[in-house]
């Protein structure tokens, strides 16, 4: 049977509510089962700080964050939460009642549940007749509802496309939750692939850049460290030469080709987008060809940053180091721009928001083998490698359930990622509130906590329905209000605690089945913006075992070298120790390679 529920039904659900402020009336946390919402307020743009891209300038961050506008909602609900249920539908996608859907989405729940005995929210997949669909489970995990129960999310993979222009319905049991109609378009097809000249201080302004180039890129990094200052950058190249002597002789033994791929991937609701990101391709310095069959990926995930900040498809960011070690040792190497940056810099970023990352990832990877087998008659190598610093630390443990179907993964490497969303947020608003300083925010900067909230408030309502009105949360000058403070200690917020719980590593229970993989994850132990705590409890999940994977290690920052003992002496930056351990996740990367 199929039900539109009332608002009082949906009240109900799972008795979730934001607080009252000023006499106002509760609203609904989690509203996956109606049409979004503008949020009640003016928009202001947030500032993603929880993963600062580390762009340095004397050792300074450029601040980071976004602000969209997000697509129209569809104007049909049909997802079932009345009381009763053994799960109750948090979020949904494709959004219900949506129409132009692609052909190869993959139908998805974030839903809640009395408790771990209740199963995943076994949903499928019906077509017009009534036919339930061959799938496969991609995504399948569980958390601790902060209320009780537990919150969950449940992603099918159809296994072959959808036809085109068609209906569909998801169904849990015999009851229809939501139902939706495809259009003719895919995801994971590249648009264009167009030549990138580099933009980074101390690389040559070229498309191809050479093996010479890239095994002097010491040189650059010493430049982006002295904000361009040229004696002072010889003597820290010295220093770096002595501490990174990997990065000093990389042993690059291909020329770099730079290009700007754009290519289809979906917004939460279902429908197409087209997103942006580097490829950066191993070519001969003689030109003569390259079968590129045999060489291995490399995925390297961007930390958060403004939209309106360089890309990494522009090929003028810190993060065209890593594309070009890669490449230069013969790795194809992809840096997505994601959601929110680059030609799609108009939308909401989905920050810390697992699903969407994940698949937008997964979809560049696509769109890069079928242009390789296009223009090069290449069948992609099966060898994948990941890397990321800070969000993009998060972004790769995010993709890795989506990525590993598709290839066997080789490396994990990842920096300062926050792992755990809910305690990273948390411990920073208890602490901001006045109660003492847990694991998580022991060495934080509480001044940036709010302007991560907003980034993160934004993130969840345009990925994961979660409404909010920000005049109850922020005071005039972007700070977070008294009874917001009260509110929150007082369990009123636990709704939101449940969304960030969905996109919490180290405390739900997916499972990561990549048997080759080497897994290294850095951070720096004094870390003031992603508290150190999430790779250590990230490392101590991956170890108690479950999952499988080759080797788990937390890794070496070198927090006594003589460089890191000179940052912290001399630089000013609020954010150094969350960025210096970078030069040495570099450093490694390239022996890994």
């Amino acid at each position: 049977m199929n039900v539109t529920p009332t608002h009082t039904e949906l009240h109900r659900f799972a008795s979730r509510t934001v607080p009252q402020s000023q006499g106002g009336s509760p609203e609904r946390a989690f509203a996956g089962a109606v049409p979004r919402e503008p949020r009640l307020g003016a928009r202001v743009p947030a500032r993603a700080l929880v993963g600062a891209c580390w762009v340095f300038g004397t050792l300074s961050l450029a601040a980071c964050g976004g602000g969209s506008t997000p697509p129209p909602p569809p104007t049909q609900t049909e997802i079932i939460v009345a009381d009763g249920k053994p799960c109750a539908v948090a979020s949904a996608t494709p959004a219900s009642g949506a129409t132009g859907v692609l052909v190869n989405i993959e139908p998805s729940v974030v839903y809640t549940g009395p408790g771990p005995d209740v199963g995943p929210c076994g949903i499928r997949l019906t077509d017009a007749a009534g036919a339930t669909v061959p799938t496969r489970t991609l995504v399948s995990n569980q958390a601790a509802d902060p209320d009780g129960g537990v919150i969950g999310t449940h992603t099918l993979q159809p296994l072959e496309d959808l036809t085109p222009d068609s209906a569909y319905s998801v169904y849990r049991g015999t009851e229809r939750l939501y139902s939706f109609t495809t259009g003719r378009q895919k995801a994971g097809v590249p648009v264009s692939v167009t030549d990138q000249p580099a933009g980074m201080k101390g690389i040559p302004a070229n498309v191809i850049i050479q093996p010479a180039q890239i095994n002097n890129l010491l040189e650059a990094l010493a430049l982006q460290l002295v904000n361009d200052k040229a004696i002072l950058a010889k003597l820290v190249d010295e220093v770096l030469s002595v501490e990174l002597p990997k990065l000093a002789r990389p042993g690059a033994q291909y020329a770099v080709r730079l290009q700007k791929m754009t290519y289809t991937s979906s917004v939460s609701e279902g429908y197409p987008v087209t997103l942006s990101g580097l490829v950066a391709l191993p070519v001969n310095a003689d030109g003569s060809p390259l079968d590129y069959s045999r060489m291995p990926v490399l995925i390297s995930q961007r930390g958060a940053q403004d939209g309106t900040a360089a890309a990494p498809s522009s090929a003028s960011q810190v993060g065209l180091i890593p594309a070009l070690l890669g490449a230069g040792k013969g790795h194809i190497v992809l840096s997505p721009d994601l959601i929110g940056v680059g030609d799609s810099a108009p939308r909401e970023q989905a920050y810390l928001v697992s699903k969407d990352t994940a698949a937008q990832t997964r979809d560049m990877l696509v769109a890069l083998r079928e242009h390789l087998a296009q223009q090069y008659g290449a069948t992609a190598s099966q060898d994948l490698r990941i890397v990321g610093s800070s969000q993009g630390g998060h972004s790769v443990m995010a993709s890795l359930p989506y990525l590993t179907p598709l290839a066997s993964v080789k490396l994990v490497n990842t920096l300062a990622g926050p792992f755990n969303v809910d305690r990273t947020f948390n411990g920073a608003i208890l602490a901001i509130a006045g109660e003492p300083r847990d694991a998580y925010a022991a060495h934080e900067n509480l001044a940036l906590a709010p302007q991560r909230l907003r980034a993160s408030l934004d993130a969840l309502m345009d990925y994961q329905s979660y409404r909010y009105d920000e005049a109850k949360i922020f005071d005039a000058n972007g700070g977070l209000r008294a009874d917001f403070l009260t509110d929150y200690q007082a369990g009123k917020y636990n709704a939101l605690r449940a969304h960030w719980r969905v996109n919490s590593m180290t405390s739900n229970s997916q499972v990561y089945n990549a048997p080759q993989a080497k897994v290294v994850m850095y951070h720096f132990s004094t870390d003031a913006l992603v508290p150190a705590q999430n790779t250590a409890d990230m490392v101590a999940r991956l170890r108690a075992g479950g999952s499988s994977l080759a080797s788990v290690t937390q890794a070496d920052c070198r927090e006594k070298s003589v460089l890191t003992e000179l940052v912290l002496k001399f630089s000013e930056s609020p954010l150094k120790t969350h960025t210096i351990c970078a030069v040495y996740q570099y450093n490694d990367l390239v022996g890994d390679l």
